[in-house]
């Protein structure tokens, strides 16, 4: 009789004696995490390549059209296009760059006190959209935080209301002691259990469209969740209670102190 199962020492004089377990645990750990940045990789190559065919493909039909013609207005508005699809190349680079974690695509300027009320209108002007925007909040309310980073945020949480909500666009803001809170939100379709749990999840794509977007690619609200840690700040999902979402930002009035036992190399 032999004793072959995992574990157990097989020579004749310790047959049937249990081994010292061999602990699997770092190796098992490795190879679950080698595993998730292969998933994480396919699916930034397969959502990347397929949101930047179109704008692409547009970039260049019309390089080659400009490449062609002689006609001055033709060539300016070409060159306005261009410019157009390449800006919008870049964002959605950069979107997918810093949902994914890479650190040098985030904002360099420093933090400063920047008024909310006024970045939600800076934002709004820059999404071009004609819906109605309500805002409540005292226009002296401000933040401690990077005001490019800021408007970055403000633009995605805005889009996500305006794509998949209806009627008006609400912003609420309201500073208390050391944090300011700032609601975006609006009506639209009931959002389900598993839609909020998995909203600020790469690339997630929502039975009713939370991340649904085409231009987007399932990256605006994990990109508004990363530049809100990145301005020391916080953003959920809550439901309404008629329906649609509400993105429940939290951020500093204040700069953050100082580590008196910190050296900067």
């Amino acid at each position: 009789m032999s004793y072959d199962a995992p574990g157990w020492v097989v020579d004749g004089r310790s047959r049937g004696v249990a081994a010292e377990p061999v602990d699997a645990g770092p190796a098992r750990d490795l190879a679950a995490e080698q595993a998730a940045l292969r998933e994480v990789r396919e699916r930034v190559m397969n959502v990347v390549g397929h949101a930047l065919r179109t704008p692409m493909a547009t970039v260049r039909g019309q390089a080659e059209v400009l490449a062609r013609t002689t006609d001055e207005a033709q060539r300016t508005q070409l060159v306005e296009g261009l410019l157009r699809n390449t800006r919008r190349l870049e964002r959605l680079l950069d979107d997918v760059l810093v949902a994914a974690g890479i650190e040098t695509r985030l904002p360099v300027r420093a933090p400063e006190d920047v008024r909310l009320a006024d970045a939600v209108q800076v934002a709004w002007a820059e999404l071009g959209s004609d819906r109605p925007l309500d805002v409540t909040a005292d226009p002296a309310a401000t933040a401690r935080v990077a005001p490019d980073a800021l408007r970055w945020m403000l633009h995605h949480l805005l889009d996500n209301v305006v794509r998949y909500g209806d009627g008006p666009v609400e912003v609420s803001i309201r500073v208390l002691g050391e944090r300011a809170t700032l609601t975006v939100g609006g009506a639209g379709p009931q959002l389900s259990p598993g839609d909020l749990a998995n909203a600020f999840e790469l690339f997630y794509r929502g039975e009713h469209a939370v991340m649904r977007s085409g231009d987007r690619m399932g990256v605006g609200l994990p990109v508004a969740r990363r530049l809100a840690e990145f301005m020391r700040g916080s953003v959920s999902l809550e439901p309404r209670r008629d329906g649609g979402a509400v993105a429940v930002v939290m951020l500093p009035t204040r700069e953050a102190p100082t580590d008196p036992g910190r050296v900067d190399r």
